[in-house]
């Protein structure tokens, strides 16, 4: 059995577990990284499709990682390149229209004018309003967990309160009918709220991930979303750059068996093998329920706080299916095959919130929505380097697909989820279906199985107001050696949250480097 010893042992390298290692490096500390897998990156990963054909296979899109992160870790010289996103958002709608939204208000103004005139002037007001909002969550998401006080105390002004509600409270629903009186603005404004939630669009706090997704920022623009060159598994692998040129190790196909203990503290980890590593500290970037109740051993975690654990909603509800095309999509509603605006950005299928509540339904019963709604990325429309010449990939989310079925086998009900899918886009534009060369699904448990991830929940848990802030991971604890002294959770289960954001394990590394401080002063 071998023994080592360093300052700190990640467990995981996902983007979050890669940002932890990378701060803890530079700041001088010994540092291992533990990857099961044979590759960096978790699910932020590029792999090929088929030969020629590179996928992001799960998470992809870059937006939320925050800049300061990208400037710390020196990402850029490490490799990361990506392309803005322009349009921001492409909807073909069923009945033949379109509209386009644009970093530039005044462009999407002007699009949705043609087809709602009256929410045209409506757009700026709602724009103004939410980026205020955002600009508050997303101002927390480098903070320690903020508490009630000091979240609500940010809301100022005679409209603060107005605000605060609306981020804690309100329905997405609710939210955007102040502003809009036409589905074909409230149906694509309603998807970053949606996408977090396995809720109806009427279910107060929904306007909560519709917030936290409008804090995306890259590069001084707020708001705003790109496309990594290469594929997602660009970030990490410049991520793992930066860990190694500050002196950290990743080991890969080392995967964790349990948390090792000394004296009532986390001192290490044993690997399946048998391989027992020391630490100072552990962080995992793994989530919340397969830490605490998985990997932690039983004693090491207080019966209360496993039960709030447990009662943790992490059941995902989101599907990943991936596309290998001999053709662009030529969409009824913009007609075209050689490459356009309508490829570039973002393409949802979201027209209305019934609509959403009608995939709402199916999926709170157990049933694989009918009519999934979703939003695409052509990667290949702004990357041509991740596909051969003329060909194209896209890659798409859609919901919703419960992690718990009621009924149905799994492999025929993922079946009918890509056919379905299939259709749908046919609809759309109808070359879709003859020019799909290749296609993979991944559901909830899939998902979990591939990712490890508990209930294949992406966020690891759900981005509702009761899982968020200072209830992130759960009410009372922050995660970072407060439920087991020196353990510190590091990943999209902690505070600010999930995407591929980085901030977790940003707050974990501080959290780490502040405590160690501490104790060294404490030593003098």
């Amino acid at each position: 059995r071998q023994m080592a010893q360093y300052d700190a042992i990640v467990v995981g390298a996902g983007h979050n577990g890669l940002v932890a290692a990378a701060y803890l490096a530079r700041n001088g500390l010994s540092t291992l990284v533990l990857e099961r897998s044979d590759r960096i990156g978790g699910a932020c990963i590029t792999r090929e499709l088929i030969p020629g054909f590179k996928i992001s296979a799960a998470a992809q899109v870059l937006g939320m990682l925050r800049q300061r992160i990208i400037e710390d870790l020196e990402l850029e010289r490490h490799g990361l390149k990506y392309h803005f996103r322009e349009p921001e958002i492409f909807v073909p709608f069923f009945d033949g229209r379109h509209v386009f939204f644009y970093a530039d208000g005044h462009q999407t103004m002007q699009s949705i004018a043609e087809v709602a005139p009256r929410d045209a002037a409506a757009f700026a007001k709602f724009d103004e309003y939410t980026a205020r909002i955002a600009r508050i969550v997303g101002g927390f998401m480098l903070q320690p967990q903020p508490s009630i006080s000091r979240f609500a105390a940010a809301f100022t002004g005679s409209d603060g309160p107005d605000m605060l509600n609306c981020a804690l409270f309100a329905s997405v629903g609710d939210y955007l009918e102040r502003f809009f009186a036409s589905d074909y603005v409230k149906g694509p404004m309603a998807y970053g709220a949606m996408s977090g939630s396995a809720a109806s669009p009427w279910a107060p706090g929904t306007a909560f991930s519709k917030f936290y997704h409008a804090a995306s920022e890259l590069a001084g623009r707020f708001g705003c979303w790109a496309i990594a060159e290469g594929g997602m598994g660009s970030i990490t692998a410049a991520l793992a750059r930066s860990v190694r040129a500050s002196g950290g190790k990743i080991r890969l196909e080392a995967p964790v068996a349990q948390l090792l203990t000394t004296d009532g503290r986390i001192s290490g980890v044993v690997l399946e093998n048998g391989d027992e590593l020391r630490a100072s500290v552990v962080l995992s970037n793994a989530d919340p329920k397969a830490t605490l109740l998985r990997l932690a051993p039983k004693d090491a975690v207080a019966d209360d706080i496993r039960a709030k654990v447990a009662g943790l909603r992490t059941c995902g509800s989101g599907a990943k299916i991936n596309f290998a095309l001999a053709e662009l999509p030529d969409f009824a509603a913009l007609p075209g095959k050689s490459l356009g605006p309508q490829h570039c950005g973002g393409i949802m299928i979201a027209p209305s919130l019934d609509y959403f509540e009608d995939a709402w339904d199916d999926g709170k019963r157990g049933i694989p929505s009918v009519r999934p709604f979703s939003q695409m990325i052509i990667q290949s429309a702004t990357d041509p380097s991740v596909a051969p010449e003329g060909r194209h990939t896209l890659s798409l989310w859609c919901h919703h697909f419960p992690y718990k079925l009621a009924a149905g086998d799994l492999d025929a009900e993922r079946e009918k989820l890509a056919e379905r899918m299939t259709d749908l886009l046919t609809e759309l534009a109808p070359n879709f279906r003859n020019s799909v060369l290749a296609r993979e699904v991944f559901v909830p448990v899939d998902i979990e199985r591939v990712y490890g991830i508990t209930g294949g929940q992406i966020f690891h848990t759900e981005l509702m107001p009761d899982q968020v802030l200072w209830n992130r991971p759960i009410p009372g604890y922050t995660g970072h050696g407060d439920v087991v002294p020196g353990l510190y959770l590091c990943g999209a289960g902690t505070h600010p949250g999930g995407d591929v954001n980085g901030a977790p394990g940003h707050n974990a590394a501080r959290a780490v480097l502040a405590d160690m401080a501490k104790a060294q002063l404490e030593l003098v």
